[in-house]
């Protein structure tokens, strides 16, 4: 909700608009004529073509009417109707051009992401004391030490809700504490090289399901501070990893015509010092 501080600026804003535009009346008379040519014209100004106005009628329309979907209500709650809802399967399907703001292993699919860990056989699920947080995720060369046990042998569905969040009444701390532990369970996934990058890895399996979107490029942003590892535990250096990124990148290119490639930005975590 608006503090006295910030509610009180809202309405002054909302006053120099009016200002600006003659008034309350000026406003309400600006902002019937834009809307009245907003069905035949983009942003205001360019006039759409027969072929687009028969799309905006026979296709767009129909979808967003059959869309039951309530943007006021809970999303965790609600996903299954944006899931099914035929605006959605219409999005899927246009050309999208390319996503420009992502980050890291949360750009895939954690369904996907939950089948190939339990696939992979390095990975174990912490189950022992609370020394450790439940459902952590580690990989070891060999037996690992008690407490953990092997993903493949728990049930897959829960695997997935231990790294999702979970829908249900919240305050905005509860559910930044929750998302902080499924942060540290997913990252020894997130940051295991041999997992993430080359043919079939996880990065991999992601620009496939992105393509199938009609995206075609992608901006995924990397921690610096964070390194990637390999099964055994030996850490490589921000140069072997973004050339194995750089790698996994053109051999993609290489054998799928239609996507136009990947960038990886990195930053810093806001918590890190400049040092």
């Amino acid at each position: 909700s608006l503090g006295p501080s910030r509610a009180a600026s809202g309405v002054a804003m909302g006053s120099d608009v009016e200002a600006r535009n003659g008034g309350k009346a000026g406003f309400a008379e600006k902002k019937a004529r834009l809307l009245s040519g907003r069905a035949e014209k983009v942003a205001g100004w360019a006039p759409l073509s027969e072929d687009e106005l028969d799309f905006e009628a026979s296709i767009l329309r129909p979808a967003l009417l059959s869309s039951k979907i309530n943007p006021a209500k809970d999303f965790l709650e609600h996903k299954a109707d944006y899931d099914q809802c035929g605006l959605f399967a219409l999005l899927r399907r246009m050309p999208k051009g390319a996503v420009l703001h992502t980050h890291g292993v949360a750009t895939g699919c954690f369904r996907t992401l939950v089948d190939m860990v339990q696939r992979d056989g390095h990975f174990y699920v912490w189950q022992g004391d609370s020394s450790i947080l439940q459902g952590k995720f580690a990989t070891f060369e060999g037996s690992a030490p008690e407490g953990w046990v092997a993903a493949a042998s728990l049930p897959g569905e829960a695997l997935y809700d231990s790294l999702t969040l979970t829908p249900g009444p919240h305050t905005v701390e509860s559910r930044w504490a929750e998302f902080g532990q499924l942060w540290e369970r997913v990252l020894p996934i997130s940051a295991c090289a041999n997992f993430y990058f080359g043919r079939d890895g996880f990065l991999w399996r992601t620009f496939e399901a992105i393509l199938e979107t009609n995206v075609m490029y992608i901006e995924i942003k990397e921690c610096l501070g964070l390194p990637f590892r390999n099964y055994d535990g030996t850490e490589l250096s921000d140069e072997n990893w973004g050339q194995l990124f750089q790698e996994t990148v053109s051999e993609f290119r290489a054998d799928h015509g239609g996507f136009l490639g990947a960038r990886l930005v990195l930053t810093s975590l806001k918590g890190d010092s400049e040092s």
